[in-house]
């Protein structure tokens, strides 16, 4: 059966006077009851035939199935193949096929208890098992039912078996699964458990006393026994408040903008709490204007991507805006002496080209030219064989690709048709062709210069 077609059409030359009417749904299964894929099924009734793959969900549909009894044969290459008698109706209809495995499945029971031996009710259970040789699932999870055991159907292996629940600490357990069975875990309790939660407002205010709109807030509680969060973040509001719910717990809070000075407080959370921190006003922040221009046009663009990276000073400072219509970007900085990044269409991260501007006290108003998408370029490759020159059908080609002014390296790849052609397109740039096929030594012809549709033919010499 494993050489037939994945899908069998309707003889319709054999068909009877029945009528298509009803679905029929095969699911096929493994001992474990898990679905497997890309079994290949053929149903065989009084004059008519059927037949395909399943898909994902381990089920293949025949959407107008005729009334008849079938002959439903399953096969896939790592089960045993199955055979099954079905009468479908004038009802959608299913039926479920299990295929044999060489692996056996056993019963397994997790039992989960406190450290008094009394059962755990909820606990999640989750396990791995060892990389075996048949494509088993090496995968199975689930929570204990209301007397603290996991119970499943599973193919014997060897599994690391880790067992959690919110009130107790985690526990990981070595188990071979060979027969029914399966092993008992205790759980040690958290002490006090998971603690309790309440408001906390977080106000932040400058020198006079005012408050401070937009500030970021970020609270991080030290290490809990509990599985409890341990951050807490946001904006102030109109107020100079950030209102929020945590849970009881040691905090380092953190309060930032653009404006101010950041800051960090402790505070110890055991009930519904104000927190107010003060910002000192930060340094002077000086006007800077960049003008983005296109390196081919010369003029401005508009929607480019700038940035300002700080060299000089204590800490390295980030400032990004984006160009308008103009073709200016707007940005207030300290001053300093900075890298100036500008990209249109591409990734700033990608942008290798930097320019330096140094900002005094003074505006500074200047223009760079952006870095753009590199231009697209084909390199056609004919890949022939070095003693008879024929083409060498299904030779591998790749190349890696470097544009200018870009810090990323591409790759275009394809493989030879017929005619011993490959075509690869990419970025125009620095290209470092690679060639192999089985049965040859591979070729490296050097490093290329691709400026638009350019071509090369590669001689690969037959391995003796």
């Amino acid at each position: 059966m494993n050489d037939t077609d994945n899908e069998i059409t309707t003889d319709e030359s054999e068909s009877t006077d029945s009528e298509a009417i009803a679905a029929l749904t095969v699911r096929v299964v493994g001992p474990a009851g898990e679905p497997i894929e890309g079994a290949i099924v053929r149903g065989e009734g009084d004059g008519v035939e059927f037949g395909g793959e399943t898909d994902a969900d381990g089920t293949y549909v025949e959407e107008e199935a005729d009334t008849s009894t079938y002959t439903i044969e399953v096969d896939h290459g790592e089960y045993e193949a199955a055979t099954v008698e079905y009468t479908h109706d004038d009802d959608d209809g299913e039926v479920t096929v299990e295929l044999a495995s060489p692996v056996a499945v056993a019963d397994l029971a997790v039992r989960v208890v406190d450290s008094a031996g009394e059962p755990i009710v909820g606990a999640s259970v989750d396990a791995k098992g060892r990389p075996h040789d048949a494509g088993i699932p090496l995968e199975f999870s689930g929570e204990t039912d209301s007397e603290g055991v996991y119970r499943d159907t599973v193919y014997e292996n060897a599994y690391a078996i880790t067992v959690d629940h919110e009130e107790y600490h985690p526990e990981t357990v070595e188990y071979g699964h060979d027969g029914d069975g399966g092993p008992t875990v205790s759980l040690e309790p958290i002490e006090g458990g998971v603690p309790g939660a309440s408001r906390i407002t977080v106000a932040v205010v400058d020198e006079s006393g005012s408050p401070i709109e937009g500030a970021e807030v970020i609270g991080r509680g030290t290490p809990h026994e509990a599985d409890i969060p341990l951050q807490f973040r946001g904006e102030t509001n109109s107020n100079g408040r950030h209102p929020d719910v945590i849970y009881h717990n040691d905090y380092r809070i953190q309060a930032d903008h653009p404006d101010y000075t950041g800051e960090i407080v402790r505070h110890t959370h055991d009930g519904p709490a104000d927190v107010a921190v003060e910002l000192e006003s930060g340094p002077e922040r000086i006007p800077v204007a960049i003008t983005a221009i296109h390196p081919d046009t010369g003029g401005a663009i508009e929607g480019a991507a700038v940035r300002l990276v700080r060299t000089s000073g204590p800490d390295s400072v980030t400032a990004d805006a984006e160009t308008g219509s103009d073709g200016a970007a707007l940005l207030e900085v300290e001053a300093g002496e900075y890298n100036v990044l500008v990209a249109d269409d591409i990734d700033l991260t990608l942008v290798e080209t930097e320019y330096t501007v140094a900002v005094g006290d003074d505006p500074v108003q200047t223009s760079f030219e952006a870095v753009t998408e590199p231009d697209d370029c084909v390199l056609t490759v004919e890949v022939v064989d070095g003693e008879t020159g024929s083409p060498i059908e299904g030779a591998r080609v790749q190349a890696d690709v470097r544009a200018e002014n870009i810090d990323d390296m591409g790759l275009a790849a394809g493989e030879a048709d017929g005619n011993g052609i490959a075509e690869l397109q990419g970025w125009c740039g620095e290209w470092e062709p690679a060639i192999g096929s089985e049965g040859y030594w591979p070729a490296d012809p050097g490093r290329l210069d691709v400026a638009g549709n350019d071509a090369l033919t590669v001689e690969l010499e037959p391995r003796e």
